[in-house]
């Protein structure tokens, strides 16, 4: 689902960091976000059951939130949290709310 350049780690737990380099608009961060929305909430077969899992997502852009790794994770990381309360399978964008509720105001 990602481009060679790009990076996925695993945090812990059930949380992964997708930094996607080199991109020219905001739009192409939320087509991958869909994508794997789209892509990991397909149904898996385990054991003959039919199991589905859902994907939130946390975006967060450089260099318009900045270029620190840290304040990036922390926009995107309550991001999520926003997504999360919103719904199953939801991707948003870290705003200038969710900068400031992070500690991360300009």
């Amino acid at each position: 689902m990602v481009r060679v350049d790009d990076v996925v780690a695993r945090l812990g737990g059930d949380e992964f960091i997708l930094v996607q380099a080199g991109i020219a608009e905001e739009s192409e961060a939320e087509l991958l976000a869909r994508r794997i929305i789209r892509d990991i909430g397909k149904p898996y077969l385990v054991d003959g059951i039919s199991m589905s899992i859902s994907v939130s997502v946390g975006i967060a852009t450089a260099p318009k939130l900045g270029l620190e790794l840290e304040r990036l994770l922390a926009c995107a990381d309550t991001a999520l949290y926003r997504a999360k309360a919103g719904g199953k399978a939801r991707a948003l964008f870290c705003l200038d709310a969710d900068a400031i509720s992070a500690g991360m105001a300009a």
